[in-house]
């Protein structure tokens, strides 16, 4: 049998859709998350985002994170601590959403120290938020973990 160009399209096309078929399933085996699930809500809000971001902007440089062998060590200043009782402190992993940490600080002091051993080797984003005198606030600091 000889090699015509009606068995070339023919092989061409079921390379083709073999390779169609391979990026369809790679394509849906990605993790598609969003960065958070009410995207579009905080979309929204943007503007009151900027409003906090405006406000926050004083204490950025004031909070301090040291990170030791097995903790971290996170100083916060006596001017936060008397304007709120309880911060909330969210470990967000860019690269993998199932990896994020969310706690709440209640009692809250200059110091204290927070075990890394929960927390997987990579780059977090350490997002400090409070409320104090009837408005909020948000301070972000990047970790490393290696």
């Amino acid at each position: 049998m000889k090699f015509n160009w009606g068995h070339g399209i023919l092989s061409f096309l079921i390379v083709f859709l073999a390779l169609c078929a391979a990026f369809i399933v790679f394509s849906v085996s990605q993790s598609h998350d969003l960065v958070t699930d009410d995207y579009y809500n905080q979309g929204a809000n943007y503007s009151g985002q900027i409003l906090i971001n405006q406000r926050s902007e004083p204490y950025q440089d004031s909070i301090n994170i040291s990170k030791y062998e097995n903790f971290i060590s996170i100083d916060l200043p006596e001017s936060i601590l008397s304007m709120t009782d309880s911060m909330e402190l969210f470990f967000y992993r860019p690269s993998d959403k199932s990896k994020d940490i969310k706690t709440s600080l209640k009692d809250l002091s200059e110091s204290f120290q927070f075990n890394i051993e929960g927390l997987s080797y990579g780059r977090y984003k350490v997002l400090f938020t409070w409320t104090g005198n009837n408005e909020e606030y948000l301070v972000s600091k990047t970790l490393d973990i290696k």
